[in-house]
């Protein structure tokens, strides 16, 4: 299934062993189950220089503008290893009426430390219990 525990590290593996990293990690942020390519994109933080080429500005552009949640998924991943000082793609992701969306954004605000999404991560709490 997509929750597979397996994947992962499979793909962490893949990837640290690959004599072509940025060719294998192009082809797996493309995969079409969208844990293997959360899980490359995930990996490529500890591979900076193969990440570089592949997450752009303009690829956090493209797809946290995607109508499709799990592009904006990736894109969320993506402002991890690009920053978001060129898109404000964040802010957006943050606002996402996907609320998965919304997690994995909060999630790269929370672990790029930047305390320009401070606002807009205390307006995601609730106002109340319920």
């Amino acid at each position: 299934g997509d929750e597979a525990p397996v994947v992962k590290p499979a793909v962490e593996y893949a990837l640290w062993i690959s004599a072509d990293t940025p060719d294998l990690a192009k082809r797996l942020i493309t995969h079409p189950n969208q844990l293997v390519a959360q899980s490359a994109l995930e990996a490529l933080v500890r591979y900076p220089q193969a990440a570089e080429s592949l997450i752009t500005k303009e690829w956090i552009w493209d797809a946290a503008h995607s109508p499709d949640p799990n592009r904006r998924i990736l894109a969320a991943i993506g402002v991890r290893l690009h920053g978001d000082k060129e898109t404000g793609a964040l802010h957006q992701l943050l606002l996402d009426p996907d609320p998965r969306v919304a997690a994995v954004g909060c999630r790269s605000a929370a672990e790029m430390q930047d305390r320009t999404y401070l606002d807009a991560l205390l307006r995601l709490l609730p106002n109340r219990l319920e």
